[in-house]
């Protein structure tokens, strides 16, 4: 499910950021399979805290957020 969300954004992020086509596939950077694996079945964030993860693939950075539905934010650096 988080791995799907995951490459599914970075798809559209390439569709949109044409010079990120030219990068390497994100499993070359990220072990994208693992992603699941590091969230609960069912986040609910009782703690006050969304579960997460950030990590770089080329000139963007991405996070995944985790509640009750998974999140992905891709940005460009500056």
């Amino acid at each position: 499910m988080v791995a799907d969300a995951v490459g599914v954004t970075i798809r559209e992020a390439i569709q949109e950021w044409s010079e990120l086509s030219e990068t390497p596939p994100l499993y070359q950077s990220v072990d994208v399979e693992n992603l699941d694996g590091l969230f609960r079945p069912q986040a609910t964030g009782d703690g006050g805290w969304l579960p997460s993860v950030k990590f770089q693939h080329q000139s963007c950075r991405v996070t995944v957020l985790y509640g009750s539905s998974v999140r992905v934010i891709v940005e460009r650096d500056p």
